[in-house]
């Protein structure tokens, strides 16, 4: 996996999302340096565990903010992103799963499938799904001065970028 750059098209325009998709990329880029100079299948696994438990202290923070702030909109498609957020924890549920189970080489299975899910999350996700969160905060009034500013809603979806 490429190290993953953040740049301003990441910007949903609410500055603390911003701030926590920045952080989750800088994450995803530490932990996937950390497995890849890991010659010992042992510190592997605890590498492993302990990007998941980070992971999910991640999520539980970051998912927090953003329903919040989508009931604070009155956000048009809360209850539909909310599942998506609660099918991300499972998948990482499950991930966590099959590597406490696991050989070593379910280890480093899991933890490409870590960095995979993050990488899909972080551009997929925030591409496709927290845009409209925050076209929908621009159409409130309030817009970030922290990233681009977004003068409209997109009349077409917005379209999935491939990692591969």
């Amino acid at each position: 996996m490429a190290e993953i750059e953040w740049d301003n098209s990441l910007c949903i325009g609410h500055s603390e999302i911003d701030a926590q998709h920045r952080s989750w990329l800088e994450l995803i880029n530490r932990l996937h340096s950390e497995m890849i100079h890991r010659p010992d299948t042992g510190n592997l696994n605890a590498a492993c565990k302990g990007a998941i438990e980070e992971m999910k202290s991640y999520c539980e923070r970051h998912f927090r903010l953003e329903e919040d702030l989508m009931r604070e909109l009155d956000y048009f498609d809360c209850a539909r992103h909310i599942q998506l957020h609660r099918d991300f924890v499972t998948r990482l549920n499950q991930i966590e799963a099959t590597m406490c189970h696991g050989s070593s080489t379910g280890t480093h299975s899991a933890m490409t499938d870590i960095f995979k899910a993050m990488g899909d999350w972080l551009v997929n996700h925030i591409m496709n799904e927290d845009m409209k969160i925050g076209f929908s905060q621009l159409s409130s009034g309030s817009p970030s001065p922290t990233c681009r500013s977004r003068s409209s809603v997109p009349d077409t979806p917005r379209v999935q970028v491939s990692r591969g």
